[in-house]
């Protein structure tokens, strides 16, 4: 069951890579700046490009779901870095990575795949505590709160890892939450 849980995290990996890809491209094509006005927002939404990255990522969870009820938390979780490695070679398009681009995906591949090796036969033994019932979520939405407001206050690149890290928190609340449902 941990190795069909592996698999559809990987490909729900994927997905998200796509995702992403789909959507900076969808992006590109209509913001010539770095501003995003509405008008920009209702041209991009119409999109195929984002249109099909919507889908990617839709598809993307529902695989992350699948796979946080037939693998533990501990294992699922780590996979969904490769999605970064993976998009990083595919949003170059026809050209083929550069050497940087393409060391730094596999050693990201490597290390995932040594930590799940390493982390998988311990897994089955690790217990979701009762914490991760009633006291993640609020913990979390005031980091994410926090993070997002100084965000906003930040300027130029700070905002960017600001919005990502509260972005992260979010992601990882909800698989938390999820593989406690799913049990």
């Amino acid at each position: 069951m941990i190795a069909a849980g592996i698999g559809l995290s990987a490909l729900a990996a994927v997905c998200y890579a796509v995702a992403a890809v789909c959507q900076h491209d969808a992006v590109r094509t209509v913001v010539d700046g770095d501003r995003l006005r509405l008008a920009q927002l209702r041209t991009i939404a119409r999109r195929r490009r984002w249109l099909l990255g919507l889908l990617a990522m839709g598809l993307g969870a529902a695989l992350h779901v699948a796979a946080l009820s037939m693998a533990p938390l501990l294992v699922v979780q780590p996979i969904g870095v490769l999605a970064i490695g993976l998009a990083a070679i595919l949003a170059n398009g026809r050209r083929a990575p550069d050497r940087a681009t393409v060391y730094a995906a596999l050693a990201s591949t490597l290390g995932v795949v040594l930590f799940i090796a390493f982390a998988a036969p311990q897994a089955n033994a690790a217990v979701l505590p009762a914490l991760a019932g009633g006291h993640v979520l609020p913990v979390s939405a005031v980091l994410v709160a926090a993070l997002v407001v100084a965000a906003v206050l930040a300027r130029g690149w700070a905002r960017c890892p600001l919005f990502a890290a509260a972005a992260g928190v979010s992601y990882g609340t909800v698989s938390v939450l999820t593989r406690a449902v799913a049990g």
